[in-house]
């Protein structure tokens, strides 16, 4: 029954689901069931709101002021949501604030600088708020306004939030950020400020090449949670849940989305409190940027990577220890990635004599995952995550003696998690229909799988649970191919920085191995070992 479930899920992989269309303005619709996105503009005269409304498609909005060859340059915002193909236009004093809502789809919102500053009094500011909705969305920032414009990004309550301010000292803008994936910002600015938080933040900044432009890509990592960066947005969270499915208020060690800049004269990136790593990796000088500082800010912070390079002025603030020797970026890598904090000089030269005895690289590498502060620390994140609270009393050692003392793997033993009466209860309430086994089974797509089960779908499991129990149907999720594709790109994206390539994809999944040793696979590999 397991071998039929398994090839079940094999057979429903991400690969071979459709695409969602991206339906643009159909000859005839609903006002009911709207398919085209719209921009609301207030009357003349009138100043209120602008919504700019999205659909269940790859929407592209743009925002600018209107191009200063009219008579109304400066006075006058423009409002695409066809890419920029044609805009609506209103008063820039009529216009009080902005609201975007993406809808479905891939959506990107580009506010366009080129003609001025979209903003109105430097004190009040105009309020922007894009909200991407589910899907992976982008706010890009484009043009060259002239002046001097400083930047700031303050980080959210969750990886997909955040605030960006804008200004030149005589009109700025606040932009509110909610699920969105990424920030693209080719602004051509003097200062750019990053503020991360009071947790222990891994924060890697890397140098990659972009449209012809050298960037610097600065991404926080939050490596706590089991399915990392690869969750997808969906439409059924109730109000105690934030889009990713995590409780909203049990994010402790919050990432942000990354950020890619061009055409910024200065970087400051402030890692605020706690013990913060630096992880770099910056081969070429982002376009524009003369300098680059790192503020680690109180605690014990670490900067660990490459040396940066010479031409370019850097300012290193408030690091207790700086790392360049590959074996020490290796340690303090492992340390933020599986203990959540920075090693102390100590423990470094401790793995270092394991990683030049017999043991070698793989030593280190099993010696850390397999701890029990490793192990510990995965458990109170599956707590967090698919029970929604902290675990207590020490309840969470159940689970980790099964994978210690009994040799389950962590996909057995997160099945026996998600088989409990506690995870029932949980999709209970958030699906609430009378069936127990329809709202388990929802809730293993929505959690595991981060999409809505279809009907064949649900229909199949009911079968299945016939016979079978909870703990078995899990592990057959955390067995597919499905599941262990998403894993392996969320460890591809958190450990290499970068997406899998089709190889490496079928390479993993080809091999038969749980996914403790996949993790160790890639963290083996000389690109992790050297990445810095």
């Amino acid at each position: 029954m397991l071998t039929f479930c398994r090839s079940w899920l094999k057979r429903r992989s991400r690969g071979t689901r459709s695409p969602k269309p991206a339906v643009r303005r159909p000859m005839l619709e609903s006002l009911e069931d709207r398919t085209v996105p719209s921009v609301t503009l207030p009357m003349a005269g009138q100043p209120g709101p602008v919504t700019l409304g999205g659909t269940g498609g790859n929407d592209q909005f743009v925002v600018r002021l209107q191009a200063s060859s009219t008579s109304n340059s400066g006075t006058q915002i423009q409002f695409s949501d066809d890419g920029g193909k044609s805009f609506q236009t209103a008063a820039l004093a009529d216009v009080k604030q902005i609201t975007v809502n993406g809808g479905g789809g891939n959506d990107t919102l580009t506010l366009d600088f080129g003609n001025g500053v979209i903003g109105n009094s430097a004190t009040a500011g105009l309020p922007i708020s894009f909200d991407g909705g589910s899907g992976q969305d982008t706010l890009k920032l484009v043009g060259n306004p002239g002046g001097t414009i400083s930047e700031t990004f303050t980080l959210g309550t969750n990886s997909s939030s955040g605030t960006l301010t804008v200004g030149n000292g005589m009109a700025s803008t606040s932009i509110t950020l909610t699920n969105t994936s990424a920030l693209v910002d080719t602004l051509t600015a003097t200062n750019f400020t990053v503020n991360a938080n009071d947790n222990n933040n891994l924060i890697h900044v890397q140098s990659k090449s972009q449209d012809g432009l050298k960037t610097l890509v600065i991404k926080g990592v939050d490596s706590r949670q089991i399915d990392d960066d690869h969750d997808d947005h969906d439409d059924n969270d109730d109000e105690d849940m934030n889009m990713s499915g995590q409780s909203s208020n049990q994010q402790l060690n919050n990432a942000f989305q990354p950020i890619t800049l061009a055409n910024k004269t200065n970087v400051t990136i402030n890692g605020k409190g706690g013990d913060d790593l630096f992880v770099t990796n910056v081969h070429d000088v982002a376009t524009g940027l003369k300098s680059l500082t790192l503020d680690g800010g109180s605690g014990t912070n670490v900067l660990a990577g490459q040396a940066l390079p010479t031409d370019l002025t850097t300012n290193l603030l408030n690091l207790q220890r700086q790392d360049h020797d590959a074996d020490d970026v290796l340690v303090d890598n492992l340390f933020a990635h599986r203990l959540h904090r920075s090693a102390r000089a100590d423990e470094v030269n401790f793995w270092k004599g394991i990683l030049h005895s017999s043991a070698g690289r793989l030593g280190v590498i099993h010696g850390i995952e397999e701890s029990l502060e490793a192990r510990t620390n995965m458990v109170l994140d599956w707590y967090r995550r698919f029970l929604q609270r902290e675990a207590v009393h020490g309840e969470e050692q159940f689970f980790v003696n099964l994978m210690t003392q009994h040799n389950m793997t962590e996909e057995q033993a997160l099945s026996r998690l998600l088989g409990s009466n506690e995870f029932l209860q949980k999709v209970q309430a958030l699906f609430g229909t009378s069936n127990n086994n329809d709202n388990f089974v929802r809730g293993l797509y929505q959690f595991l799988l981060n999409r809505t089960v279809t009907d064949q779908e649900l229909a199949f499991w009911r079968n299945v649970l016939q016979t079978a129990t909870r703990d078995a149907a899990a592990l057959s999720f955390l067995q597919s191919k499905e599941f262990r594709t998403d894993m392996i790109t969320a460890f591809y994206q958190t450990l290499l920085q970068r997406d899998p390539d089709d190889a490496g994809l079928q390479f993993w999944n080809n091999q038969q191995k749980d996914l403790k040793d996949i993790r160790e696979g890639v963290e083996d590999s000389d690109e992790f070992f050297g990445q810095s």
